[in-house]
């Protein structure tokens, strides 16, 4: 007969095993809803894309007719359609000391701005109103209601508000999920890592390697490119995922960049930051990394102070 401590040491478990398939029940239907919503939210704006790109099309067909009704001679480079390639960032993989292995990724343009949370939902068009309209050359059409000029990027003394600072902040800490997009490079239901910024960088990678030894199954210093846009998406991607009790890298580094105090913020503080986070960082195989919520904002207070909005 079974003493009471066993029943209760019974119980324990049968409450944790159902802890557990709670959480994962909530986790994953978070993870859809947001897929959903960035579903519905990139078929929006690529519809909206289609739309300018066509219009594009009619003005710039429309501008060689009347170039040649003047018997005007374009040169070889604009006298076909131009081929417009994205700008690509240079992804290597690098084995550390410890031999653990991690992505590095350059950005085309060293210096790149990020743009601000409040110019996430989409890009600006290339031309305002006031500057450019087809009016007199297609009646009834118009490039948009488009600001005067885009958004200045907030100044920052280290130089720590750039596109590339934050890539390397967010790998950083997703290093710890390197070896999942090997395991579940083959999987029909998916990585489940689309939300982080190693997914579109890995997606692109060289064919991976069959190995037993834990890893990405790349050899080290394996090179190739993917397109910069994705990377800058990616990181843009604040508070969509809204996870309980948890935040993700790239969430991590919206919170960071949105303090206050970030102007002040040297690159060893932020060094010092990541080397604070990164233990702290777990990965559950099917949602990419998390950051115990608590925990990082009692870093952001060690670190930068306590969060008080600028008025």
């Amino acid at each position: 007969m079974e003493s009471v401590e066993e029943e209760d040491s019974r119980a324990r478990r049968r409450e944790q095993v159902r802890r557990a398939q709670r959480t994962h029940r909530d986790r994953k239907a978070t993870y859809v809803r947001s897929l959903e919503a960035e579903v519905a939210t990139l078929r929006t704006q690529e519809a909206a894309h289609d739309a300018e790109c066509q219009m594009y099309r009619q003005v710039i067909r429309r501008l060689r007719e009347l170039i040649k009704y003047h018997n005007i001679p374009l040169p070889p480079d604009l006298a076909s359609s131009p081929h417009v390639s994205s700008p690509q960032a240079t992804v290597e993989l690098v084995t550390l000391s410890d031999r653990s292995q991690t992505i590095r990724a350059q950005l085309p343009a060293p210096g790149y701005v990020c743009p601000l949370p409040s110019d996430i939902s989409g890009a600006p068009p290339l031309y305002s109103e006031s500057s450019f309209s087809t009016s007199e050359i297609l009646p009834g059409t118009s490039i948009g209601d488009a600001p005067d000029q885009e958004p200045t990027p907030m100044a920052h003394a280290h130089g720590l508000w750039t596109a590339q600072t934050g890539v390397d902040f967010v790998l950083g800490l997703e290093q710890v999920c390197l070896e999942h997009h090997a395991v579940h490079s083959v999987d029909v239901e998916g990585t489940g890592h689309e939300m982080m910024l190693m997914s579109p960088i890995m997606s692109r990678s060289p064919p991976l390697q069959q190995t037993t030894e834990p890893g990405s199954g790349l050899p080290d210093g394996a090179k190739w490119s993917v397109p910069a846009v994705e990377l800058e998406r990616l990181l843009e991607f604040a508070d969509r995922l809204r996870l309980d009790g948890e935040i993700t890298p790239v969430e991590a580094w919206q919170s960071i960049r949105q303090h206050p105090n970030f102007p002040n913020l040297t690159r060893d503080g932020l060094a010092s930051m990541k080397a604070m986070l990164f233990p702290e960082v777990k990965c559950y195989g099917r949602f990419g990394a998390v950051i115990d919520r608590a925990y990082f904002d009692a870093v952001m207070l060690q670190m930068m102070g306590p969060f008080r909005p600028s008025r």
